[in-house]
């Protein structure tokens, strides 16, 4: 497997941890927003596509608190504000992020 895909995959498998390990509660806020910052760094000058979207959409609908009150605090933060601002349909995104951990 190239190394592109593997950043990729490595990507989602954090981002799927995530989810699994924080509530969707206000004190889960800091690590979202960490992880959304660090993957805004990564993507930074690099020619590696992260599914962006495809995981705000995920984020929306699996945890909407945190969701909510990211995209308030992000009002005066350009990249987090962006972020907050993808969306697509929840299933596609959901299934695109498998395909991307599922290819060989």
């Amino acid at each position: 497997m190239n190394t592109k895909k593997e950043e990729v995959r490595k990507q989602i498998q954090l981002f799927f941890k995530l989810l699994e390990k924080h509530k969707d509660i206000p004190q889960s806020i800091p690590y979202f927003k960490s992880y959304l910052r660090q993957l805004i760094m990564k993507n930074r000058g690099s020619d590696t596509m992260i599914p962006t979207i495809e995981m705000m959409t995920v984020l929306k609908n699996e945890k909407p608190l945190v969701f909510q009150l990211l995209k308030q605090q992000s009002k005066g933060d350009y990249n987090l504000e962006f972020l907050t601002g993808l969306s697509m349909n929840y299933e596609d995104a959901k299934g695109k992020l498998e395909l991307f951990l599922n290819q060989e």
